[in-house]
């Protein structure tokens, strides 16, 4: 990437931190824009394999119960995202904005948990809630990512730091729970809508 590039790319950034000037304090911006700039890297990597990730999924959802290394092929990435949903739609609709970020979030294959394992020793709050959230999410999806999302927390916990305790027992509390057992266990995948925890 040319130096010109990176500095169009930096004042974009910026110009969205402007426009949040009025609900956001200025310490927050880092906050919010930094996992935003992150999504919308991944999408743009993910944007030419999109649909093809989208139609093998539809192809296999009923045939085969671990269809990420097919997934992960089709995108020729090692992370994916299968919804109808890219970063630019989510604007299409902003009645529902949240609720469609928080499924966009949710759909990223289960290589995201690499980067949230990686994470999880930060002690500021909104990282933990983040990896928290995420974990969460992921594990919800259905029985495979529920037992690699608990393996995931596992190893988080192990880490043995304050934030990591923490992210691993909120997030095991409810993957383990008779709730998120019974859906998983009647095969009904449902996207599960959180309140954004502030």
């Amino acid at each position: 990437m040319t130096e010109s590039a990176i500095r169009n790319h930096a004042a974009f950034i910026w110009s969205v931190a402007d426009l949040l000037r009025g609900n956001y304090k200025q310490s927050e911006y880092g906050k919010l824009i930094l996992p935003l700039v992150v999504l919308r890297r991944f999408d743009s990597v993910l944007e030419s394999t999109k649909q093809a990730v989208f139609t093998r999924q539809g192809e296999l959802a009923a045939r085969i119960e671990n269809v990420e290394p097919v997934l992960q092929n089709a995108a020729r990435q090692q992370f994916y995202n299968i919804p109808p949903l890219d970063f630019r739609r989510l604007l299409d609709d902003p009645a529902n904005l949240a609720d469609n970020l928080r499924a966009y979030i949710g759909d990223f294959s289960s290589a995201a948990r690499d980067v949230i394992e990686r994470q999880a020793g930060d002690d500021r709050n909104y990282v933990r809630k983040a990896a928290n959230w995420a974990l969460r999410q992921i594990g919800k999806r259905n029985a495979a990512l529920n037992a690699a999302a608990i393996a995931s927390t596992e190893r988080i916990r192990a880490q043995g730091t304050k934030s990591a305790r923490w992210i691993a027992a909120d997030a095991l509390r409810e993957l383990r729970s008779e709730r998120v057992r019974a859906k998983l266990g009647r095969g009904r995948v449902r996207r599960y809508v959180l309140a954004i925890v502030n």
